[in-house]
């Protein structure tokens, strides 16, 4: 019982399945109740009539149950092989090599954040290029910091500091 009600929590909106699960009950009554002739109704067919929704909405049920467990299966199936990514994931791919500030000003704007280069930090850093390829990170800061390991020639250094939720420096010793 406690793994009914387990399942029941996954459901993404269950105003949806209960508007759903009424609709279908209506329509199948409807459906049921049009197809009787109820000119000759008597104790007998009243019986007939009320065991064939009863037949008709068990066989809907177990129908749901089946259908429920595919997709409950489906779904842990396809997080296996396709896991979610984190929102903050940064993930990049470059076929050339680009300056360092050309890969900051595009994060910022696809990433609708302000990243800036402190006064400290001349334009060697900023124009350093970064090798192309595959470049990510878990979330900005991360990204920006695995960026100094991938410039071509000499290495550089900087840090990168948060400075709430959307604002970045980089800062040069």
């Amino acid at each position: 019982m406690e793994s009914i009600f387990e399942i029941a929590t996954r459901i993404s909106t269950p105003l949806m399945l209960g508007g759903v699960i009424v609709f279908a009950f209506f329509f199948i009554a409807y459906r049921v109740v049009s197809r009787l002739s109820l000119n000759n109704v008597d104790a007998s067919n009243t019986t007939k009539i009320v065991l064939k929704i009863i037949k008709t909405f068990f066989i809907l049920g177990l129908v749901g149950v089946v259908l429920g467990a595919a997709a409950f299966i489906t779904e842990k199936i396809l997080d296996k092989k396709y896991p979610r990514l984190n929102p903050t994931y940064v993930d990049l791919g470059t076929d050339r090599p680009y300056q360092l500030e050309s890969i900051v000003r595009l994060v910022a704007r696809k990433r609708n954040v302000t990243i800036y280069f402190d006064t400290t930090c001349d334009s060697l850093i900023k124009k350093a290029m970064i090798d192309p390829g595959h470049h990510d990170g878990e979330n900005i800061e991360d990204f920006l910091q695995k960026l100094k390991d991938r410039v071509e020639g000499n290495s550089i250094n900087y840090t990168v500091i948060k400075e709430g939720e959307a604002r970045y420096e980089i800062t040069c010793p």
